[in-house]
């Protein structure tokens, strides 16, 4: 059960990083196309 959360949490940390790039990413195009 303790490894099973434990990839959930490496899971959602993955996520959070790739949102946070992705939001950087939209923003930065965001900016550039203005």
């Amino acid at each position: 059960m303790t490894r099973y959360l434990q990839r959930v949490r490496v899971m959602i940390k993955e996520t959070q990083s790739i949102n946070s790039q992705l939001t950087l990413f939209f923003l930065f195009s965001y900016c550039f196309f203005l």
